[in-house]
């Protein structure tokens, strides 16, 4: 009498077997660590605000009534400091060939502390992080550093230990997606 299939003896697998089931267990656990691992960059959130991502209904939403408030930009002060969100307009995606779906997305959040934190500017200018410098809008020197990976930046006015403004924005790799590309001449 023959024996069901799924109650026969147990059959040792092949050699040609064992590879083919080496070789789809390592495709899955390869596929499986690249999906863990390869997130999308994303910009550093702001009080729940995020560049490219949150609109001014969104940014009301979380921020409340801005003091200030105009096409491009909106203000809020409170008891942190003062924060400037400033939006994608129509003209911004146009004039820097982006995607018209970011127009009217966050484009940076610029805070102000009303108790700075002190950092070691030495130590963020090892951390693998763009140092520049420049000048600010009253005329003193600055110097910034910039971590584009993650999309934040310290700005510092002078030798100053205190970080004077924090910005907020798009990592590189997130802004690089929404970029269209040039117009093809024909001919």
């Amino acid at each position: 009498m023959a024996r069901h299939p799924v109650c026969s003896p147990y059959r040792r697998a092949s050699e040609k077997e064992k590879v083919e089931m080496i070789k789809v267990t390592g495709a899955t656990l390869i596929i499986s660590a690249f999906l863990i691992f390869a997130q999308a960059a994303q910009a550093t959130p702001w009080r729940g605000v995020t560049p490219t991502r949150s609109d001014k209904r969104a940014v009301r939403a979380r921020l409340g009534k801005p003091t200030f408030e105009s096409q491009d930009r909106m203000e809020f002060e409170d008891r942190l400091g003062k924060s400037v969100v400033f939006f994608y307009t129509i003209e911004d995606t146009t004039n820097l060939s982006l995607t018209p779906q970011l127009a009217g997305k966050v484009l940076t959040i610029y805070f102000y502390p009303k108790r700075p934190a002190v950092y070691d500017r030495s130590k963020l200018a090892h951390k693998g992080i763009t140092v520049g410098h420049g000048v600010t809008d009253e005329g003193e020197l600055m110097t910034s550093y910039d971590d584009g990976e993650h999309g934040i930046s310290y700005h510092f006015k002078k030798d100053e230990t205190h970080v004077w403004r924090i910005v907020y924005y798009a990592p590189r790799a997130e802004f690089a997606k929404f970029k269209t590309p040039p117009p093809t001449n024909p001919g």
